[in-house]
């Protein structure tokens, strides 16, 4: 469900719609604006659009965790906790991601920074009640992968998902 809510306004130059995606400097400069410290990390757009969007919802994302070739770790600091950034659409796409995400984690030998602590970025959509509350199950239904927190950022707004 759209609930109407737009992109955050990019004040800088825009390169024409098409070439948007293709364009490495124009979200360079995005990100640049965000005020983040990826650590010299490149984020990718759907990372620059939600650090954008949490931003605007008075919620700031200082630090980016450097991604590190072989070591699972989550994707950002938050509120004093690290999390784990996914972007599907559907609350269905949101319990896959995690679980496939949280399995991978536990058989990594290293297992440097235990991924507990989740955000789900929905875009300017709403979740609909029918999936929020689907998610609220997200530890009944994946007893071996739980997790401590789940966030969603979505049509401008974020909330908790209170998990059972």
């Amino acid at each position: 469900m759209n609930g109407g809510m737009e992109e955050p306004k990019w004040e800088g130059p825009h390169p024409p719609a098409n070439a948007r995606s293709q364009n490495p400097e124009y979200w360079a400069a995005r990100q640049a604006a965000t005020g983040i410290n990826s650590h010299g990390d490149t984020l990718e757009a759907r990372e620059v659009l939600f650090v954008e969007r949490m931003n605007s919802a008075g919620q700031l994302i200082t630090d980016w965790i450097p991604k590190q070739q072989s070591i699972p770790a989550a994707d950002f600091y938050w509120n004093g906790k690290g999390y784990e950034l996914k972007s599907p659409d559907l609350a269905s796409g949101i319990e896959n991601a995690i679980r496939r995400d949280r399995a991978k984690a536990s058989k990594h030998p290293t297992n440097a920074i235990e991924k507990f602590y989740y955000m789900a970025d929905v875009g300017t959509q709403e979740l609909p009640a029918s999936e929020y509350a689907y998610l609220t199950y997200y530890n009944n239904i994946n007893v071996n992968h739980p997790i401590k927190e789940l966030w969603i950022m979505g049509n401008g707004q974020l909330t908790e998902i209170p998990l059972q």
